[in-house]
């Protein structure tokens, strides 16, 4: 017996616009946790906070933000492509016809894009934040 490819292709598209919606927000997260933690670490190992980070801080900081801009990147192509799917239906008699679960799908997708593209430019800030000011400056 055949297996129909229909509810694979349904889940893997509520999960494209699950990761659309919140992959951005995730992203900016493992951002800002990760970052944190190197940064800790790199400056403040022992009982004493250091004037000048022990590891390659900025660099493994730097390489953090551009996976999370990566991935920001990402859940926003995948929110537009989502998008792209119901367009045709937006204009004239057919917007009528559109039942809930493409308007759920549209709005989830529009929100995707601007969720993506709001937390890319707060990682970008981040990073931008992190690059102008030393991590081991504490209030010194």
């Amino acid at each position: 017996m055949k297996e129909s490819s229909a509810p694979r292709e349904g889940r893997t598209r509520r999960m494209a616009l699950w990761f659309g919606l919140f992959g951005a927000p995730a992203m900016w997260s493992l951002q800002l946790m990760s970052g944190f933690a190197v940064s800790a670490h790199g400056c403040f190992p022992y009982s004493l906070p250091l004037t000048s980070p022990t590891i390659g801080v900025r660099a493994i900081v730097t390489l953090i933000s551009v996976v999370a801009a990566a991935g920001a990147i990402a859940a926003g192509l995948i929110a537009h492509g989502s998008w792209q799917r119901t367009r045709e239906f937006t204009s004239g008699p057919e917007r009528a016809m559109l039942d809930v679960r493409q308007q759920r799908v549209r709005f989830m997708a529009e929100s995707g894009m601007l969720m993506s593209a709001l937390f890319l430019f707060v990682i970008v800030l981040s990073f931008v934040s992190i690059a102008m000011v030393s991590p081991c400056t504490y209030g010194a």
